[in-house]
C-alpha cells in the first residue's frame, strides 16, 4: 500500500544520506555495543561494518579515554551526560592499525521500549589540529619578536638587550638553551656575551 511505499522511500533516502556522509556515523546501545557502522566509519577506523558491529564503542577510543570510561563511570551515565551537554567533545580515536587520531564527537540519544540508544557522529580533526598548532607556533614567534623589538627600542645597554633576547628565545620558543657570541672587531674572535 501507499504508506508502506512512503516508508520504504524514506528509509532509502535516509540510507543514501548515511552511506554518503562525510562523517563516521555509529550507533550503539546502553552497554556500548555497536549495532550500526556506516562506510565513512569503515574508512576512518579501518574496520569493516562486519568487524565493528558487536564490538564496544570504547574499542575505537584511545586507551586513556577508554580506561576512564570503563573504570570511572557506567556507559549510560557518560553518554547521557555527553548528549545532555548538546555540544561536541574531543577525544582520540583508535584505528585498526593502532594509530591514534584527534576526533570530534556529537551525540544523539533516544529511548525505545525502556532501552537507551545512541548515535555518534565522529569527525577526524587531524587537519584542524595541525592548523591550530601552526597558528599557536606562529603566535609564539610573533610574541618573541615583539618582546625583542621592545627590548631593543627601550635600552641602550647591549648586554641588557641580549639578556632579554636569550630569555625570550628560550621561554617563548621552548628552546633549552641559547648563547650569544659577538665578534671582537679587533681580534676577529667570537667572544661570549650571554646565555
Amino acid at each position: 500500500d501507499r504508506l508502506t511505499e512512503q516508508l520504504q522511500e524514506s528509509e532509502e533516502r535516509l540510507r543514501s544520506v548515511i552511506d554518503t556522509a562525510n562523517d563516521a556515523i555509529v550507533s550503539f546501545d546502553s552497554n556500548g555495543d555497536i549495532y550500526f557502522w556506516n562506510p565513512k566509519a569503515e574508512m576512518l577506523f579501518g574496520h569493516s561494518a562486519d568487524e565493528a558491529v558487536g564490538m564496544k564503542i570504547t574499542a575505537f577510543m584511545s586507551e586513556l579515554f577508554s580506561d576512564f570510561f570503563q573504570k570511572e563511570m557506567t556507559t549510560e551515565v557518560v553518554w547521557e551526560n555527553a548528549a545532555a551537554i548538546g555540544k561536541t567533545f574531543e577525544f582520540y580515536g583508535l584505528k585498526k592499525d593502532g594509530e591514534e587520531f584527534p576526533a570530534e564527537l556529537s551525540l544523539a540519544i533516544w529511548k525505545k521500549k525502556g532501552e537507551t540508544f545512541y548515535t555518534a557522529i565522529i569527525r577526524d580533526i587531524t587537519k584542524r589540529k595541525h592548523a591550530e598548532d601552526l597558528i599557536h607556533h606562529q603566535f609564539k614567534r610573533l610574541n618573541v619578536l615583539h618582546f625583542i623589538d621592545k627590548a631593543v627600542n627601550s635600552s641602550v645597554d647591549l648586554h641588557a638587550t641580549l639578556d632579554i633576547f636569550t630569555d625570550q628565545i628560550t621561554t617563548q620558543l621552548g628552546i633549552d638553551a641559547a648563547t650569544v657570541l659577538l665578534m671582537n672587531k679587533h681580534t676577529r674572535i667570537l667572544e661570549y656575551v650571554t646565555s
